[in-house]
């Protein structure tokens, strides 16, 4: 065996090693990135900025509104809203409560259990017809407030998903706090049966879809 065939053999023995030992590395690097990229959580406060369409039953911005969010930190988020009803322009401030987050590794969708509260006001009615009775004839008419004050809370689940899409939906009670009125329009017997100076406590169903920024 000759000088230069030793010599070429460790040689090529080195440079064998030492490109096996970079490609493990790499593939260490990249393995270690990707489970990186899987532990790390995704959070409510990644896109903090949240709108919204939300609808439903005596939802806090009446029965069809737009909702803008912000995530202070990832279980608290504090907002404002403003919708309508069939007495007209509703506002509304919020604030959500997340005690329970959590994720689906494989499509990182944050899903949470939360209470929302929330402070509502705005122009309120109630019409109602009463029935026909042993042959008299049925009476309606509407009660009207010049504004109604709301406390309301809501026990809701709440979905994010790393695009940006968002979905809520909520059920609980709306509490009536402070009314202006009523007066009211329509049969006087109604009226007369019907008087009251407060509104009605009221189940609440609201739906919300939006995106966040």
């Amino acid at each position: 065996m000759t000088l230069r065939v030793r010599l070429a053999i460790p040689l090529a023995a080195t440079l064998f090693t030492t490109s096996a030992l970079a490609q493990q590395s790499r593939d260490l690097d990249d393995a270690d990135a990707l489970k990186q990229a899987f532990e790390t959580r995704h959070k409510f406060t990644d896109h903090p900025v949240n709108f919204q369409f939300r609808g439903g039953i005596d939802t806090p911005v009446g029965l069809i509104g737009l909702t803008a969010g912000y995530d202070v930190e990832d279980h608290l988020a504090l907002g404002v809203g403003a919708g309508t009803n069939a007495a007209g322009l509703q506002l509304a401030v919020f604030a959500r409560v997340r005690p329970f987050i959590w994720e689906n590794q494989r499509t990182r969708t944050l899903r949470a259990l939360a209470s929302e509260g929330s402070f509502s006001t705005g122009p309120g009615i109630v019409r109602s017809i009463n029935l026909p009775v042993d042959g008299h004839t049925g009476t309606s008419g509407t009660l009207h407030w010049n504004r109604v004050s709301w406390i309301q809370g809501e026990v809701v689940y709440e979905v994010r998903t790393v695009s940006g899409f968002s979905f809520m939906v909520g059920s609980g009670l709306a509490v009536p706090i402070r009314s202006q009125g009523p007066w009211c329009s329509g049969d006087v017997q109604w009226c007369s049966m019907n008087a009251r100076s407060s509104a009605d406590v009221l189940p609440t169903v609201t739906v919300g879809i939006g995106h966040d920024l």
